[in-house]
């Protein structure tokens, strides 16, 4: 297990490469294009890893190679379209560090909550609880790349058009939000099609009671992709001091969620719990806070 994380941890330093590349160079070209194409190499090392039946270990470094493949692809389109070199500023590193103190907050609050309803699960119903519904949300989640490649790409175009267009600014939001949206529900209409016929052919018998988790944790997906899109309006709007209330809301929302549906309906009850409470952090409690509103109100339109 110490080797699984110390090889996991390799991607960290990684892991923030495209949100410097981007940020840096915001009219990095095909930006999105070489997303897909990184999760794609990678999602193919990891089916010839499953085909050739290779040890966790192995994952491990798959799961490192996610974000290097990305970085490296990343880098070589940004030099290669004349990007400057990098360079150290510990002034703005400390600026930077500062005004990031709320994603941190927010950050640790999701790796709580998100942590919360395996452990509530294992707690209440035992392990075999806790696997069914594991291999639910790691289903629903498996396609979600795609979501972050469409994020990717339109994030510098609103951060540019916020500076420049304020119309043109609220109408890509809008259509990012749409984009998100419809995609993630049509994706999860057909998890819910298929969610027995596909765990029955790749897991068998014994994973059937993952199904119906699956078919209500897929949902999760749109809304809690829609609050990875909100970050673009956050972030221009630099209203991110209010994203610590928003998380410490709904991990509390999560666990009392938890406590109640858990002794109900098992395995479901810890998947209805996870997407009322991403239903809830992106649309319920931002409308609540008066400075978050205009996003609220950007989504429904």
């Amino acid at each position: 297990m110490l080797y699984v994380a110390d090889i996991a941890c390799m991607m960290l330093p990684f892991k923030s490469l495209p949100a410097i590349v981007f940020g840096v160079y915001g009219q990095l070209s095909g930006g999105g294009e070489i997303n897909l194409a990184a999760y794609v190499a990678v999602s193919v090392y990891k089916i010839i890893l499953l085909m050739l039946g290779k040890s966790v270990l192995w994952f491990a470094v798959a799961a490192s190679l996610d974000h290097i493949v990305l970085a490296v692809f990343l880098l070589a389109a940004y030099f290669r379209n004349g990007g400057a070199r990098f360079s150290w500023s510990l002034s703005k590193a400390r600026e930077l560090l500062a005004s990031s103190g709320s994603f941190i907050l927010a950050g640790m609050m999701i790796s709580i909550y998100a942590c919360t309803d395996r452990l509530m699960l294992k707690q209440m119903l035992g392990a075999e609880a806790v696997g069914h519904y594991s291999l639910a949300v790691t289903i629903s989640g498996s396609w979600a790349f795609v979501l972050a490649a469409m994020i990717d790409s339109l994030y510098p175009e609103i951060v540019r058009c916020h500076r420049e267009d304020r119309l043109l600014y609220q109408r890509k939001n809008r259509q990012l939000y749409a984009l998100v949206l419809y995609t993630a529900l049509a994706v999860s209409v057909c998890i819910c099609l298929a969610a027995r016929p596909f765990i029955l052919l790749i897991y068998g018998e014994a994973y059937l009671p993952a199904v119906q988790p699956l078919r209500i944790v897929t949902w999760y997906t749109a809304f809690s992709y829609l609050g990875v899109a909100r970050n673009a309006w956050i972030v221009c709007e630099n209203q991110q001091r209010y994203l610590k209330y928003l998380y410490v809301g709904a991990a509390a929302c999560n666990v009392a969620l938890n406590l109640l549906l858990i002794p109900i309906w098992g395995a479901s009850g810890a998947a209805a719990a996870s997407l009322i409470t991403q239903v809830a952090t992106t649309t319920l409690l931002p409308a609540l806070i008066r400075p978050l509103r205009p996003n609220t109100k950007l989504m429904l339109d």
